[in-house]
């Protein structure tokens, strides 16, 4: 048990011949080979624990990284829709505001035919009279009543032309 033995046969031109090797195991082990097998384990054991750390750190890190995208694509979704409401809104806004501004040139329109054309259609009457009572006694008179006339009816015709542009 001391000693480390071996013995091989070999045939050497038609003869055997044993050869028996022998060694004290003290003479083959050093100090070092009673500590290589701890010291192999330990960083065997050592080893794998940061192969395992790496591993993990991976999957870890790959994991926030999915629900963070997770995350980012809820939030970002979210955003279109709120983004698409406000879009909607804006539209009904700016329609409603168009509705009003057309509401608005109307009555505009509808006062201006009302009123101004009510009284400069009375104002037409009243020249037109003056004219015809004029047309053969005063002829100065009646150059001015029916100089009157023309610019009447230019009034006319300009706000006619005015509640025109003013309707939708």
């Amino acid at each position: 048990d001391a000693n480390f033995s071996t013995t091989f046969s070999l045939d050497f031109h038609g003869r055997t011949w044993t050869t028996v090797y022998s060694a004290p195991k003290t003479a083959l082990y050093t100090e070092f080979d009673t500590y290589y097998p701890r010291l192999m384990m330990a960083f065997g054991f050592l080893g794998s624990v940061l192969l395992y750390a790496l591993l993990h750190t991976l999957t870890s890190s790959r994991r926030a990284a999915l629900a963070l995208a997770q995350e980012m694509t809820s939030e970002l979704r979210e955003s279109q829709t709120k983004l698409q409401l406000s879009h909607q809104k804006l539209r009904r806004l700016a329609d409603h505001a168009y509705q009003i501004k057309e509401m608005e040139r109307k009555r505009i329109a509808r006062e201006i035919h009302d009123d101004l054309g009510q009284s400069l259609l009375a104002l037409r009457i009243e020249a037109e009279l003056l004219a015809g009572r004029t047309k053969g006694t005063h002829n100065h008179l009646n150059k001015r009543a029916r100089s009157t006339l023309q610019q009447i009816d230019t009034t006319i015709r300009s706000v006619r032309q005015i509640i025109n542009d003013l309707r939708p």
